[in-house]
């Protein structure tokens, strides 16, 4: 075989009844206009789970659909439908920061009452489901229950003398059919609405109940017999008993016959505003499967078996943290390895995420449940006491490990002191030992096996002690491989404000911590690359970044330095490449940044009221920047996190405002112009800072933000955030169920494929980048004619060095091979 290639493809963006014998009446209850992206959700089947203790209400079943819960006894049916509501104080807020104020979901309930009824009738599950519930909430382990049946339908039998009732209905609808026994009188069946403002009958025969300023529209019922295997039509409707109460009214029929009422609720006013669900962060384990996690007050989009399959907020109008795997191999944007709440009844976020070899997940964030999931916790119960005049008891952070199935949690701690303390970001050393870093408000933080030093910067005396030195201090602590262990806990800052945003570690297992501060004093060392605060004589009073290292036993404090300039410089993420060199990005409105000569496109000279992004490269020897970048245009830019693929490559995501931000040629779902208000960007900065290899918007017409980002072995990037309304683009991976005024996204960039060929032994050996499972070889023998090119398929394929590899044998004609998307 002649070995020849011909590559012909860039890679782009990949993102992505029947009535037995008796009457029925079917009742819609919810019935959202599903985009093409929810279809197949909202078609899925409703489950019915037992109330076995997990829920304290007297229901004997309950549901959950898209945005509403549902909970059923025998002779009622309570709906709780969810609405999203933003508080305007939650667009203007730093991101990876508390928010226990912002996002707020309000709920109204209709009771169903069937009057007269059974209260006491016979209640079963019929049709039993695949996978079952769990429930770890709190710290009592006698109320955690697990394996939690669900069926199908609920049957409900002589709910009323000879008259059964059946529940069932998929994710848009509730129905419920009543069998009712040749003889009996339809006439006892009375269902008494209440939760509504008003309801009443249209000219149309359609029930319309009213709440708030929304409308449930019930049309008028179809009724029929089946007579030899046809319907016939059965003159009817609704009648109101009273002004909360109806009845059926029936024209003449054959009672010796089974008879069917057939009416259906219509709800479409909800739509879009299921639920608020933003993805903080992303990872990549060695096999190329994706985890996100978040937070999201979307309920019924767990799956089942997972940890915690319910929204524990759901009655108290709070989210839960997501966490979420997806198989780097899927087709379907809705497939996924897990997908798992964790929390309890009050606010709660996962800003951090970080998995280990053996694809557990390490999420921390911040909690105010006091019944958060606890689990060989250092720290069993949430510090603080509710704040006087604020009504909420303060938050503290969370760190929780989760097993690679999503099954279980391996542990779960609390952390923090009296008042608020939240984490910014997660990481793992080389003996898989937890770094933890963020800010408290907290003097009673707990701090931990770290010494008292005294620094000398200039004429500056800085003294690192062992309490709060300001408002609000950024921490970091380390906690043992098993969790159970404290190997140290300290405060970093000064006399302002200082917040650590993200971690990662080092080759020596040191603690690299960015974050941003606004005090003089912080306690940078005589080896600092920038010793000055703003770069000036630190009289000035804006913020600048810091960079920090961190000793990995007794949580010494072994470098920090200042970067910025006058102007506001916040830095929100680091990484960290195989050379041992910190990258950092952030946010600057200085228009003296430290920029190198690569710079590659600066606005803020000229715009210093508004911030362009900036990317920063610490060299290993921690004395000079390799680079430092800025980029962006004349409105708000902020660059949010940061990855390094194998030869350099920084990869970096975030907002901008800006209509000029600098783009490349775009290709698949990245764009060159603004779509409207934020949109995300996505931009490759090549290895020496010089230039962008590409560059590129992603957005709808409302606020969208990329704020995680990942490269696997491969080169290919993952990028997770939010999208603010329905006009973001349909390909990438959505993780709720209806789109909502929020909702997170995920999509992956493929690197541009190299197919190399060479000769294994006789045989010829194709590969190509690891994980852009998108492509496929194709083959021809002969460039100059029209013959097709076809599959290459029918030889094994394996995972080699980081490459994806076909091996086929060597044959004697030309042949020339391409990778196609």
């Amino acid at each position: 075989m002649n070995l020849r290639n011909n590559i012909s493809l860039r890679a782009t963006a990949s993102c992505a009844k029947t009535i037995l014998c008796i009457a029925a009446v079917s009742l819609t209850v919810l019935a959202y206009a599903a985009s093409e992206r929810t279809t197949s959700l909202g078609n899925r089947p409703l489950s019915f789970e037992s109330n076995v203790g997990q829920y304290e209400s007297a229901a004997r079943f309950v549901s959950r659909g898209p945005a509403y819960y549902l909970s059923l006894s025998p002779s009622e049916v309570q709906v709780t439908l969810q609405k999203a509501e933003k508080s305007a104080a939650q667009e203007s807020i730093l991101p990876r920061t508390i928010n226990t104020s912002g996002t707020r979901v309000s709920f109204r309930s209709l009771h169903i009452e069937l009057v007269g009824a059974n209260p006491s009738a016979a209640m079963s599950g019929v049709g039993e489901v695949s996978g079952s519930a769990n429930y770890f909430i709190g710290n009592d382990s006698s109320k955690w229950r697990t394996g939690v049946p669900a069926f199908d339908r609920v049957r409900v039998t002589d709910v009323y003398p000879g008259i059964n009732l059946i529940h069932y209905g998929n994710q848009n609808h509730l129905e419920y059919d009543f069998e009712i026994a040749p003889g009996v009188s339809p006439n006892v069946i009375a269902m008494r609405f209440t939760g509504a403002d008003k309801m009443a009958l249209d000219s149309n025969g359609e029930l319309v109940l009213s709440i708030g300023g929304d409308e449930i529209r019930q049309p008028k019922p179809v009724i029929y017999q089946t007579l030899r295997g046809e319907q016939k039509g059965i003159a009817g409707g609704y009648v109101l008993a009273d002004a909360n109460t109806v009845k059926f009214s029936l024209g003449e029929y054959d009672r010796t016959l089974p008879l069917l009422i057939d009416p259906v609720v219509s709800y479409s006013i909800f739509q879009g505003s299921l639920g608020d669900d933003t993805l903080w962060a992303i990872a990549v384990d060695d096999q190329g499967n994706i985890f996100v996690a978040g937070e999201t007050t979307s309920v019924s989009i767990a799956s089942t078996n997972a940890f915690q399959t319910n929204l524990a907020g759901v009655f108290s109008g709070h989210g839960d943290v997501l966490v979420r795997k997806l198989p780097n191999v899927a087709t379907d944007h809705n497939q996924f390895a897990y997908s798992t709440y964790l929390g309890g009844v009050a606010d709660e976020a996962a800003f951090g995420l970080v998995v280990d070899a053996e694809g557990n997940a390490y999420v921390a964030g911040y909690t105010g449940s006091t019944n958060f999931p606890i689990r060989n916790a250092v720290q069993t119960n949430l510090a603080g006491a509710t704040i006087p005049g604020i009504g909420r008891p303060p938050v503290d952070v969370f760190v929780a490990k989760i097993g690679a199935q999503g099954t279980n949690l391996f542990f779960s701690t609390f952390f923090g002191g009296a008042l608020d303390d939240a984490a910014g970001g997660i990481a793992l050393d080389s003996a898989t030992n937890i770094v933890v870093v963020g800010y408290t408000f907290s003097t009673n933080f707990p701090v931990v096996n770290v010494p008292l030093t005294t620094n000398t910067v200039g004429t500056n005396i800085v003294i690192t002690t062992n309490s709060l030195a300001g408002n609000d201090d950024a921490f970091a602590f380390k906690l043992s491989a098993s969790g159970t262990n404290i190997i140290y806990s300290r405060y970093i800052g000064g006399a302002g404000t200082d917040r650590a945003s993200d971690v990662t570690t080092s080759s020596s297992d040191q603690t690299i911590v960015v974050g941003y501060t606004s005090s003089s004093n912080f306690p940078v060392t005589t080896n600092a690359v920038q010793p000055l605060f703003n770069n000036t004589t630190n009289t000035s009073f804006a913020f600048d970044t810091f960079v920090a290292l961190i000793s990995p036993t007794d949580g010494s404090l072994n470098y920090a330095t200042y970067l910025g300039g006058a102007g506001d410089d916040f830095g929100f993420n680091v990484a960290r490449d195989n050379s041992g060199a910190i990258y950092v990005v952030g946010s600057t409105r200085s228009m003296d940044f430290p920029r190198s000569s690569t710079n590659i496109y600066s606005s803020v000279t000229t715009n210093a009221l508004l911030p362009d992004a900036f990317a920063s490269k610490l060299n290993p020897s921690l004395t000079n920047w390799d680079y430092s970048v800025t980029f962006g245009g004349t409105d708000n830019d902020k660059a949010l996190d940061v990855a390094v693929d194998s030869v350099g490559r920084a990869h970096i995501v975030g907002e901008t405002r800006s209509v000029n931000f600098p783009v490349t040629n775009g290709f698949g779902l990245l764009l060159t112009t603004n779509s409207g208000a934020s949109d995300a960007f996505i931009v490759e900065l090549n290895s020496t800072g010089s230039a962008l290899n590409y560059s590129g918007y992603i957005g709808g017409t409302a606020d969208d933000s990329a704020y995680g980002v990942a490269v696997d072995a491969g080169g290919n990037a993952y990028v997770a955030g939010v999208a603010g309304g329905n006009t973001f683009p349909t390909s990438p991976k959505f993780l709720g169920g209806a789109f909502s005024d929020k909702a997170g996204f995920v999509l992956k960039i493929l690197a541009t494929p190299t197919l190399a060929i060479s000769p294994i032994g006789t045989n010829v050996q194709l590969s190509w980048n690891a994980f852009a499972s998108e492509f496929a070889v194709e083959s021809k023998t002969n460039l100059v004619s029209t013959n097709a090119w076809q599959p290459l398929t029918g030889f094994p394929i394996s995972l080699t060095n980081n490459r994806t590899v076909v091996t086929i044998p060597a044959t004697n004609d030309a042949r020339y091979f391409r990778l196609k998307k």
